[in-house]
């Protein structure tokens, strides 16, 4: 009697496969506490600074007026009102000792997702400060003759919001196989335009991350991702979907593919067409050497992120 030996996946069918949206971790950058949205106790976290466990305690189990001194209690309400698929930019919050963390919050079909994002080092950027690109914008819109200029547009205006040293707008065809169609840089970093790419590169799942969560940072991709705790009583429960989630830990096979590439950090944007994901803005800036050095964006304020998120 003959066995037969059982079929490996292929790189690229293992990649397609994993489970992206439930990674079990955050990137090293703030608080996810993961909520039951009818007892607002929670029953999961994620917290990248030990020194917030130390002076407010542990979370889980806690209801969530309750945590990191009581600092959500005014935001109650909302958490209870929040529907299902929603985000939402609460504001800042401060974290005694920790500086002010934003807030966002997001509502799965199970869980309430409430994040606390820890503040930039340098500059943190504000609306304020926005406002004149925003209206450079509006005004640049309107002299854009055809698709290919408005690409280009697009291209420019996320390198000088971010400041990162080029950015590239990435098209999909009917197959899914993609084409960079713009580009803007300083010169740092190889030119990208009119590259091809196979759909494997970005597979499916992947694209239905973009479409639900359009902007996507990772600040240096060296990051030790910081684990999701449970309550015993969440133990089996099934693994959370973090697709919505700002600080969500990205997929090891795309860390490592950036580690190749040469790129140390960078930030994507969804363009999204007819509730389809039909393309995205990736901005990188240089890291040179081994990438061992954290390249964090230096444009990484949510104030930059809500404008790139607006339709």
């Amino acid at each position: 009697m003959s066995s037969v030996e059982p079929a490996h996946d292929s790189p690229l069918t293992s990649c397609a496969r994993e489970p992206i949206h439930t990674p079990g971790a955050i990137q090293p950058y703030g608080v996810l506490l993961v909520v039951d949205p009818e007892s607002l106790r929670v029953h999961e976290r994620a917290i990248s600074q030990p020194s917030l466990l130390q002076q407010h305690g542990e979370p889980l189990t806690q209801r969530i007026d309750e945590v990191l001194g009581g600092v959500l209690a005014p935001f109650t309400a909302l958490f209870q009102q929040a529907a299902i698929g929603s985000s939402a930019h609460v504001g800042a919050v401060h974290l005694d000792g920790h500086g002010r963390h934003q807030l966002l919050v997001h509502r799965s079909a199970t869980d309430l997702l409430v994040e606390l994002e820890a503040p930039v080092a340098g500059q943190p950027g504000s609306l304020e400060e926005l406002y004149p690109a925003i209206r450079q914008l509006m005004t640049d819109i309107e002299s854009a003759a055809t698709v290919e200029d408005l690409c280009q547009l697009a291209a420019a205006h996320m390198r000088r919001l971010t400041g990162f040293d080029r950015t590239l707008v990435y098209q999909f065809d009917p197959g899914w196989n993609g084409v960079v169609v713009a580009e803007d840089g300083n010169g740092l970093l190889p030119s990208y335009l009119d590259l091809r790419f196979p759909e494997s590169d970005i597979p499916a799942q992947a694209r239905e991350l973009y479409r639900r969560n359009r902007v996507r940072l990772i600040a240096d991709n060296n990051y030790t991702p910081a684990p999701l705790m449970r309550a015993e009583h969440h133990r089996d429960a099934p693994a959370t979907d973090l697709s919505l989630a700002v600080l969500r830990s990205v997929s090891p096979v795309h860390l490592h593919y950036m580690r190749n590439m040469g790129t140390g950090a960078s930030m994507s944007v969804s363009l999204v067409h007819k509730a389809s994901c039909g393309g995205w803005c990736p901005a990188t800036p240089c890291c040179r050497g081994a990438c061992r050095t954290t390249c964090a964006p230096p444009a990484s304020s949510w104030a930059r992120s809500c404008h790139c998120r607006s339709p």
